[in-house]
């Protein structure tokens, strides 16, 4: 008999305001650091209450996403959405920069994370 494949929930962030983008956000997840692995951008258990293992920002996983649909999916799968664990104010900064910093977002995805840090900044 063939075994299913295993797939580990990621943490994801949400790293702009749904609000500037007619209910999309922007939102980026992370992948489990392996051995050999090589990222820019490593999280340790600690910087988000729901990393067990040291993570990377997975650039792939970068996408706009309907805050509407995620609020109902949250309310019809709870454990999908973890709204009391929430990234600090620093680490979204970071996360913001990081991506800013890798020159590979397009420019509609610079322009969102910068409506959204002129938002936290005032």
């Amino acid at each position: 008999m063939r075994e299913k494949p295993y797939y580990k929930a990621h943490l994801h962030f949400i790293i702009t305001y749904p609000e500037d983008a007619d209910g999309w956000a922007l939102v980026v997840g992370t992948t489990t650091k392996t051995r050999g692995a090589i990222g820019s951008f490593v999280l340790h258990p600690g910087d988000h209450p729901a990393l067990k293992d040291d993570s990377f920002l997975s650039y792939a996983s970068l996408q706009l996403a309907n805050m509407e649909k995620l609020a109902r999916s949250y309310r019809e799968i709870p454990k999908l959405v973890w709204s009391e664990r929430k990234a600090s104010a620093v680490l979204i900064v970071q996360i913001q920069q990081v991506l800013i910093d890798s020159n590979m977002l397009e420019s509609r995805y610079v322009e969102l994370i910068a409506v959204a840090r002129q938002r936290f900044a005032g």
